[in-house]
């Protein structure tokens, strides 16, 4: 037999037909692998029918729909009237609405669902909402899953209708514990609020429940224990100046268009050759997409203003 050295994950590859010896990570320890053969395994399971089946009940001759939620657990309910009948095709028809728009892919329960069930099917719904012009996530994703991650932690388990304004608050004094400043445990706070008025909206918990947390407010400037985050200040153009002939050129270029233009510094990134009109001394920079939107009456105004 021989000896394999194995790389973090434990992965041998045999050089016998049925097994070989494998030295993992932790020094001295060594194990007999097998190798599984292909006939040997495990069956593939079928995948889940996510779509409602409409099916005749046996013992009662009523219709029935059966399907299974996004996590693999499977509903039957039974409709009122024959099978095939036009009550029974009106409830038919009204349940699968339901199951379509609902985020979960199951009938609102709000005295079962979790609070990470609710943290779950908004990240669903986040995933497809949060987007930018050419259909790319934004950052909001990340703003919302650090935000989110102590409520999980804390609460995860525990009954949605279950939350309220006093465990919001210890959600908050995590925040204050590991030292993140005022206004960001504000905003922090702020999108736990927006999960929760998401879930009312979608039948997911009573909406009480949102309409207590609206009565936590944000914390005070100097009025709490959350430090102050210290203030972001422009750089001074002799570091800025003694800084850019170490650069490559092109970021020479892009510090110095932002300097003379206030561009964000992803519009600089995004600028194309074609988007520059060249044609007189002046240059003009027309993006297709720009963050601030101009009303005609803004343009105006401005206008009068120069």
């Amino acid at each position: 037999m021989g000896v394999l050295d194995l790389n973090p994950f434990a992965e041998a590859v045999s050089a016998y037909l049925s097994k070989c010896w494998a030295r993992l990570p932790n020094d001295g320890f060594r194990g007999l692998v097998h190798k599984t053969r292909r006939s040997e395994a495990a069956p593939m399971a079928r995948p889940r029918k996510l779509a409602p089946r409409y099916l005749k009940h046996s013992k009662s001759g009523k219709g029935r729909l059966i399907w299974t939620d996004a996590v693999g657990v499977r509903y039957e309910k039974l409709l009122p009237g024959p099978f095939g009948s036009p009550e029974s095709l009106a409830a038919k028809a009204s349940l699968e609405l339901e199951l379509a728009t609902s985020p979960t892919g199951a009938p609102a329960a709000p005295d079962r669902i979790t609070i990470a069930e609710v943290i779950l099917a908004f990240h669903n719904f986040a995933v497809h909402h949060y987007l930018d012009p050419e259909g790319q996530p934004t950052k909001e994703l990340l703003v919302i899953r650090y935000a989110l991650r102590p409520l999980r932690e804390l609460y995860g388990t525990s009954p949605a209708t279950e939350f309220g304004p006093l465990k919001l608050k210890a959600v908050r004094q995590r925040m204050i514990d590991t030292k993140l400043s005022r206004a960001l445990i504000n905003r922090r706070v702020s999108v736990i609020k927006r999960l929760f008025k998401w879930a009312a909206s979608e039948e997911l918990i009573p909406a009480s429940i949102f309409d207590g947390l609206r009565t936590v407010a944000g914390l005070e400037r100097g009025r709490t224990a959350a430090r102050e985050a210290d203030p972001v200040e422009p750089i001074d153009d002799a570091t800025v100046d003694a800084t850019i002939p170490f650069l490559p050129h092109h970021v020479q270029v892009i510090i110095e268009l932002m300097r003379c233009t206030g561009m964000r510094p992803s519009e600089v990134c995004k600028m194309t050759l074609n988007q520059i009109e060249r044609t007189s001394e002046a240059w003009t920079y027309k993006p297709q997409r720009h963050k601030t939107r101009w009303c005609p009456r803004a343009t105006q105004r401005l206008k009068l203003a120069d």
